[in-house]
């Protein structure tokens, strides 16, 4: 069970500009290689190593405002949005007043970035874009999803990232992934979130991490809507496969 709160990741003297690791001690068996919480300053700049061969990067911007690629044609990207990259220029930039902070994602893909044009495709994380359904994995309720990218968007194993909303009451029922682990960014809202049979509260800032194999799910005892970002990647040359467990996790809680 992995479960972090990013205000907890503050960066310390020293840290500012640089990123921090969500889940430091957890070994990806996936290529998902760099998952860090990024905080900057008014005009500091977040240059992380360049990665060994071709890589897909994203840029989750939970606070604030920031420009991602080369100074002379940038991108600007402000909260909440989410910026995906390809290309060799890895440079961001605070471009506001106060403070961002963003996650940064790195997923390798074994393509060499040597030669490919820069480019920077920016989402809106948004209500109005979402749909209304049926809860999902035998969850109980309604919830609202919208597939902002999925695997045909991206060179390497990341396979999607969704926005979701958990109407109250409702849940995402318990289940497991073979072949891909999984990411939840709770943007507001809270609730209750079960991982192999552990189950916990989260809110603003939690961010939980599935592995390959782990049960997991979530459910909203409250009476406001939970807004989350999930994110996740998968084996490569393996098709992942999702199996429900038939508990909506309404009856479950922290322990």
């Amino acid at each position: 069970m992995a479960h972090a709160r990013l205000s907890d990741l503050m960066t310390g003297p020293g840290r500012s500009g640089a990123g921090r690791p969500i889940f430091p001690g957890v070994r990806s068996r996936t290529p998902w290689r760099v998952f860090d919480v990024v905080h900057l300053e008014r005009g500091e700049a977040f240059e992380p190593v360049a990665a060994a061969g071709g890589s897909d990067e994203g840029f989750l911007v939970l606070r604030g405002c920031i420009e991602v690629g080369a100074a002379a044609d940038a991108t600007r990207v402000e909260e909440v949005s989410v910026a995906r990259r390809t290309g060799a220029n890895h440079r961001a930039c605070n471009c506001g007043d106060s403070q961002a902070r963003f996650i940064f994602v790195r997923v390798d893909s074994g393509e060499a970035d040597c030669g490919k044009a820069e480019s920077v495709t920016v989402e809106a994380v948004v209500r109005e874009k979402l749909t209304w359904r049926p809860a999902i994995h035998g969850g109980a309720g309604r919830m609202a999803t919208r597939h902002i990218w999925g695997s045909d968007d991206f060179t390497s194993a990341w396979t999607f990232l969704d926005h979701a909303v958990l109407a109250a009451d409702s849940s995402v029922g318990y289940h497991y992934h073979d072949g891909l682990e999984e990411c939840f960014v709770v943007l507001s809202g809270g609730g209750y979130m079960t991982i192999n049979g552990h189950t916990f509260e989260v809110g603003p800032g939690s961010v939980t991490l599935q592995g390959i194999g782990e049960g997991h799910g979530i459910y909203n005892p409250y009476g406001e809507e939970l807004d989350f970002l999930r994110i996740a990647v998968g084996v490569p040359g393996v098709d992942f496969t999702t199996i429900d467990l038939d508990d909506d996790l309404a009856a479950w809680q922290p322990s």
